[in-house]
């Protein structure tokens, strides 16, 4: 496996996954890894990175089906640590949560402007899920117990998956608690932050006030929830403009 820079140095690195080839160094800066997270780690070492996903997914060669995803063992410590042997600062992070629980985020990745943490994934099992407001309101608070002082991070989003069972958690639909979060917990923590979600249909802006909207794509999604009969507590009529009960 090789890397090409723009002068066409090559850097031979172990064979841990399928082949990348970057035109140029700009390219490899911008590029999010999207394997498995044990096998695409140490490909950041020494790389010019800004952007870094970590949450690719392992399949068994030749399946489709819900079995085709291995539980494998959560990563350790080690096995993250040629994140911080990138040779650009990154400003940008998509990983699982667990990932993030194993660094000092707030002592390697100062300039992070981007922050998205996984509660789901395909190889990987933590327990207990997120299911409860209660749960998730102490996931949140977790995350902020971790990063002390004011990061630059203007963008947050936690990720539960895109299941019918995920986006029926009663907290996805509550944009009081929402909010509550938002104006308390989560903008004393960053409070540079303009843009947050919790749930993948309806995302937070910040200009003065917090105010919630649901992106046009998930418009038909959310009008047939709620003609369905999902429960919800509005913020700025969000939802109640989707609801033709109303």
């Amino acid at each position: 496996m090789s890397l090409h820079h723009r002068a066409h140095h090559q850097f031979d690195l172990p064979q841990v996954g399928p082949s990348y080839s970057f035109p140029d160094r700009s390219a490899i800066a911008e590029y999010p890894y999207n394997n498995h997270p044990a096998l695409t780690a140490p490909l950041f070492f020494q790389a010019p990175l800004r952007k870094v996903s970590l949450n690719g997914i392992e399949i068994r060669p030749g399946e489709r089906s819900i079995c085709s995803f291995p539980t494998l063992p959560l990563l350790s410590t080690p096995d993250t640590l040629p994140l911080l042997q990138s040779t650009a600062v990154i400003t940008e992070l998509r990983v699982h949560e667990h990932i993030y629980f194993l660094l000092p985020f707030h002592k390697h990745f100062k300039d992070l402007e981007v922050l998205a943490l996984s509660y789901s994934h395909a190889n990987f099992i933590t327990a207990p899920a997120i299911f409860s407001a209660g749960l998730f309101h102490n996931a949140v608070r977790d995350v902020c117990a971790r990063w002390p002082g004011a990061p630059p991070l203007r963008e947050f989003h936690l990720e539960f998956g895109e299941s019918d069972a995920a986006d029926s958690r009663h907290f996805m639909w509550d944009l009081q608690l929402q909010r509550e979060i938002l104006t308390s917990i989560l903008s004393t923590t960053f409070p540079h932050l303009t843009r947050a979600t919790f749930a993948r249909f309806v995302t937070w802006q910040r200009c003065v006030e917090w105010r919630p909207f649901v992106p046009h794509q998930f418009r038909g999604f959310v009008k047939d929830r709620l003609a369905r009969g999902t429960p919800f507590t509005d913020v700025g009529g969000c939802l109640g403009a989707l609801d033709f009960k109303y």
